[in-house]
């Protein structure tokens, strides 16, 4: 949402009404607090599994 959320032509009201439409049509699935692209669309789009973000969390070094 952060990805949609920074795009000039996606504030407020206009973003709620976006992300409920692609909702709609299956383009995005709703994951507790985050959207994912459904694996039938990623292939064709270029998308690839995984956070579009680094998480805020630390991460040991070790990992």
């Amino acid at each position: 949402m952060e990805t949609l959320r920074n795009r000039p032509s996606c504030r407020g009201d206009d973003l709620d009404a976006r992300i409920l439409f692609l909702r709609g049509i299956g383009f995005l699935e709703q994951t507790g607090s985050t959207f994912k692209v459904p694996m039938f669309y990623r292939d064709g789009l270029g998308i690839t599994q995984g956070r579009a973000f680094p998480s805020a969390e630390p991460q040991d070094e070790d990992e």
